[in-house]
């Protein structure tokens, strides 16, 4: 497995347009934007943020990073293809050890990421990286979905 840091648009744009079902409900169903917005909008805001990419076999399997909201609040999104479960063990350390060291140097007063409700192994990894279950957002998806809003806060 390898892992990149700063990924190009390619790596960014290849996990967008292979998402596995779950990721693509996480992702599209929580903004209107299309693939290649939401691409484009990972790619030229990397002075504003952290992306890693991570792969198996050679291709692209999954994509974290943080993005600075305004002042020093920053969301945090994580997505990958159908091999994400081979690679999420290796995005669970990076997520870790890098993304989160890098927004609390940041300045990070607060960073947060949204969830579906129904996707309860998403929470509890979530947890496992030391968020806290901040908010219920009811009707929050496209689709009218329940999300879950999850914050790790400054101490």
């Amino acid at each position: 497995m390898i892992v990149v840091n700063d990924p190009k648009f390619l790596e960014i744009s290849y996990v967008l347009q292979n998402l596995s079902d779950k990721s693509r409900e996480d992702v599209l169903n929580a903004t209107e934007a299309s693939f290649m917005d939401i691409a484009s909008g990972l790619f030229t805001s990397r002075d504003r943020g952290f992306t890693w990419a991570f792969y198996h076999n050679g291709a692209p399997a999954a994509l974290l990073g943080a993005r600075r909201s305004h002042g020093d609040v920053w969301s945090l999104f994580g997505m990958g293809t159908d091999d994400w479960r081979r690679v999420w063990r290796l995005v669970t350390l990076v997520a870790r050890r890098d993304m989160m060291t890098a927004v609390r140097d940041a300045g990070a007063i607060r960073a947060h990421c949204v969830s579906p409700a129904a996707h309860t192994d998403t929470h509890k990894w979530l947890r496992v990286l030391g968020a806290s279950h901040e908010a219920e957002m009811p009707s929050y998806g496209v689709d009218g979905a329940d999300y879950i809003m999850f914050s790790w806060l400054k101490e």
